[in-house]
C-alpha cells in the first residue's frame, strides 16, 4: 500500500549524463552545456547575453533534444553562469516543473512538481531528495521530514489521506515502529499498518 503512494521513480532527474552532454551552439555562436540535440542550429534558441562564447546571464533557453524515441523541446527561464544552468525554472514538455538553483546542471536546492501532481520540495543529489525536505502527493499524502536518496528515511511527520497524522521515525518509505499519532478525536501511540490504519497502543 505504502509503495503505491509514492512515485519516487518518476522523480525528474535534472542531470545531463556524460554520454549525453556536449557544448551546442546556437546559430548566434553562443554555447550552452545540453543533452544532444537535432543538427539544426536553428532549433536553439537563448534569449540572453554571451561572453567569452557562452551563454551568461538571464534569459529563456531553448533546444530540441531526443527523449527516448521522440525529440522534445527542452526550456529553461532563469539565469545561466557560463553556459551552465544557475538559476530558474525548466518548464518539461510533459507538464512538470523543475525549479530552483543548479549546480553542474543539476538541480541542488529547489522543488520538482511531477506531470503527475506530485510535489517534492528540498535538496537534491542527482535529481533525489537528500537531507529535509517536502512531499505532497496527488493521492493525498503529505510528508515532512528526513530524506534519503530520494526515500523517506529518518524522523519526520506524516499526514494521511484517511486523516490519520504519524510522527515518529521512518523506514523505506513507510512508518517505521510506534510513534505519536492522532486520528480525529483520539490521540495516543501506536503503529500504522500497510492499509494505513492505526493499530494503537494499549
Amino acid at each position: 500500500m505504502f509503495a503505491r503512494l509514492f512515485v519516487f521513480a518518476l522523480l525528474v532527474v535534472v542531470s545531463v549524463s556524460p554520454a549525453m552532454a556536449k557544448w551546442i551552439t546556437n546559430n548566434d555562436g553562443c554555447m550552452f552545456w545540453g543533452k544532444e540535440t537535432s543538427p539544426s542550429k536553428l532549433d536553439t534558441h537563448w534569449s540572453g547575453g554571451c561572453t567569452g562564447g557562452k551563454a551568461n546571464g538571464e534569459g529563456i533557453l531553448m533546444y530540441r533534444h531526443r527523449e527516448g524515441s521522440q525529440m522534445v523541446t527542452f526550456k529553461f527561464t532563469g539565469t545561466l553562469l557560463d553556459g551552465m544552468l544557475a538559476e530558474g525554472t525548466i518548464w518539461r514538455h510533459d507538464g512538470g516543473l523543475v525549479s530552483g538553483t543548479f549546480e553542474d546542471n543539476k538541480l541542488s536546492d529547489g522543488f520538482i512538481k511531477t506531470p503527475t501532481g506530485d510535489f517534492f520540495k528540498g535538496s537534491f543529489v542527482d535529481g533525489k531528495l537528500n537531507g529535509p525536505g517536502m512531499l505532497s502527493s496527488a493521492k493525498g499524502l503529505l510528508y515532512e521530514g528526513v530524506f534519503a536518496n530520494g526515500s523517506i528515511e529518518g524522523a519526520g511527520t506524516m499526514w494521511f489521506p484517511n486523516g490519520l497524522v504519524f510522527v515518529g521515525t521512518f523506514r523505506n518509505n513507510a512508518p517505521n515502529g510506534v510513534g505519536d499519532c492522532v486520528l480525529e478525536s483520539r490521540k495516543g501511540r501506536c503503529r500504522v499498518s500497510q492499509r494505513m490504519e492505526p493499530v494503537w497502543e494499549e
